[in-house]
């Protein structure tokens, strides 16, 4: 970023490894288009509810215009809504788990994740150009997504859509139950669970049950 042409020591600088990249920098940056800002974020405001939750709203298409995949926001939110332990409902950011560069997210997911947490995208749409808009464009794959930690998840589940008749936890109006999974310290899944309701003197105890399988 600092050095000038005429700088004393280019041509030590020159002999250092990294110059060629940042020498492709600087002669390309001279290319770049300026934006105006307000512009910019008034033509994206559309997009946000600031004044309520200062994130943007989950409606739309999120596009990958590098890898022509698409999320469909909407049903990204409703299988990744989570409430903590002060009943606040939220939902990770996918972006940044999208993006990310140093596999951070998985620690949000340590103690386990929703079975339909799809943790293999994690990471996979760095440095990829993206955009959201109200229309899935042609040629464009829609992806399956969803990040949910484990207990946040199954306290929205059980709050929102209750048990079923055997007290296993449901994810949506239909009853089906939820599944949950453990998750090792290098991202294996573990098995998958139902949740359990038990209640006790002090109020309620999630326990899990392995999946029956046929």
């Amino acid at each position: 970023m600092y050095y000038e042409p005429d700088d004393e020591d280019l041509d030590d600088f020159k002999e250092k490894a990294y110059y060629a990249k940042i020498d492709f920098l600087s002669e390309n940056s001279k290319l770049w288009e300026k934006l105006n800002v307000q512009e910019v974020f008034e033509a994206g405001a559309k997009y946000f509810d600031w004044s309520n939750n200062f994130c943007v709203k989950y409606s739309g298409y999120l596009l990958n215009h590098t890898q022509k995949l698409a999320v469909n926001l909407a049903d990204y939110f409703e299988q990744s809504k989570s409430m903590n332990r002060n009943g606040d409902v939220y939902a990770i950011d996918a972006i940044p788990v999208l993006t990310e560069t140093g596999n951070g997210s998985m620690m949000a997911f340590f103690n386990g994740i929703s079975a339909a947490n799809t943790d293999e995208l994690v990471g996979a749409w760095c440095a990829d150009l993206l955009q959201i808009t109200e229309e899935l464009p042609e040629n464009y794959k829609l992806l399956n997504c969803c990040f949910a930690e484990i207990w946040d998840r199954t306290r929205y589940c059980y709050h929102t859509f209750g048990i079923d008749e055997d007290s296993m936890v449901v994810c949506n109006d239909a009853g089906k139950p939820l599944e949950i999974v453990g998750v090792t310290v290098f991202g294996k899944r573990g098995s998958p669970q139902y949740v359990k309701v038990e209640r006790t003197k002090k109020g309620i105890k999630f326990v899990t049950e392995p999946v029956k399988t046929v």
